[in-house]
């Protein structure tokens, strides 16, 4: 198994395949990223074409204490093994850092880089 591995990654190499593999990715947005976009929103986006979509987005339990705003730029992300089993978000910016910790709290989950 390693040598054939091995061997294919050569062949691509050899023939310029990752290139050519790189290029038919798909780029630019792909899905809806309605919540990102809003008005209200739009700050909480470190980059102006970064955003998370709204078919995979954590969404914010709001509360009177918190932001009007249930959106943050942080998405579910399945694992081999489980669905949404990781949370891949921005780093928090000052004026999103509550919401990051809000998040935090909301999924029980622990961080790690």
């Amino acid at each position: 198994m390693t040598s054939t591995l091995l061997y294919h990654v050569k062949q691509l190499r050899k023939h310029g395949g990752f290139q050519k593999q790189f290029n038919k990715l798909p780029s630019g947005l792909l899905h809806d990223c309605y919540a990102a976009m809003e008005k209200e929103n739009r700050l909480k986006n470190i980059y102006n074409d970064v955003f998370a979509y709204d078919q995979t987005r954590v969404v914010l339990e709001l509360n009177e204490d918190h932001s009007p705003s249930d959106y943050i730029n942080a998405s579910f992300v399945s694992g081999v093994d489980a669905p949404n089993k990781f949370v891949a978000s921005q780093g928090p910016m000052n004026r999103t850092v509550g919401d990051f910790w809000l998040m935090i709290f909301q999924l029980r989950t622990s961080m790690q880089n």
